[in-house]
C-alpha cells in the first residue's frame, strides 16, 4: 500500500477560497531512524498499550520575495476548514486506527473512525490546523509467560494448565475421600 506517487492530498473547505499561484502544498513522511523510531518520536503523546506505524508532515507554503514560508489554513482566511486525505498504511489497515494531530510535540486532536471516512486505501478527515499527523493503533496484547509462544498458543497452554490443576485436585480429594 505505499502509494508514494500521492501520498496525501489536501482540499480547502470553502470553495471560494481555494489555492493562488503563491500557496503551495506539502506532505511527508516523518523519518525515522532505527536509534529513534517513531515511538520514541511520539513517547510522550502516544499511549503506552496503542503502536505508532507511520507518520506525515503535513505542510503549507506561501510563495514571498523571501523564499517559502510555512502558514496556516487561517493564514488563508479565519476559520478555513482544510480536508486532509492520507494513504492508510498496511500495518493499520484491518484494525480500529486513529490519527493523532501532533503540533511541536504536543497533542492537538485525535481522529477516531467516526471522524475520518475510509476511501478505498485513503482516509480522510477535517482540521482547521497542519502539521503532524501520525498512524496509531491498539497493538495486539501478546501473552508468553516466558515461554515464547505467541498470543493464540501462550492462552491455550495457560488454560490446559488451568484446567490440569482442577482436574488433579478433584482427582486428589476423591481419593482421598475414597470414592
Amino acid at each position: 500500500n505505499n502509494d508514494s506517487a500521492n501520498p496525501a492530498s489536501i482540499k480547502i473547505a470553502n470553495s471560494e477560497l481555494g489555492f493562488t499561484s503563491d500557496v503551495e502544498f506539502e506532505a511527508e513522511l516523518v523519518k525515522t531512524t532505527p536509534e529513534e523510531p517513531l515511538a520514541k518520536i511520539y513517547a510522550k503523546v502516544i499511549p503506552t498499550d496503542e503502536k505508532a506505524v507511520m507518520a506525515y508532515e503535513v505542510k503549507l507554503y506561501r510563495h514571498t520575495d523571501e523564499g517559502n514560508v510555512e502558514i496556516q489554513p487561517s493564514d488563508l482566511a479565519s476559520g478555513t476548514v482544510i480536508t486532509v486525505e492520507l494513504v492508510i498504511p498496511d500495518e493499520v489497515k484491518d484494525f480500529d486506527f486513529k490519527i493523532l494531530h501532533i503540533h511541536n510535540g504536543s497533542l492537538v486532536q485525535t481522529f477516531t473512525k467516526d471522524d475520518y471516512v475510509i476511501n478505498g486505501s485513503h482516509v480522510s478527515f477535517n482540521t482547521t490546523s497542519l502539521s503532524e499527523f501520525v498512524f496509531i493503533y491498539a497493538a495486539p496484547h501478546v501473552f508468553n509467560a516466558g515461554l515464547g509462544f505467541g498470543v493464540g498458543i501462550g492462552s491455550a497452554v495457560v488454560a490446559a494448565m488451568v484446567v490440569l490443576g482442577v482436574m488433579f485436585f478433584i482427582m486428589r480429594r476423591r481419593y482421598k475421600l475414597g470414592l
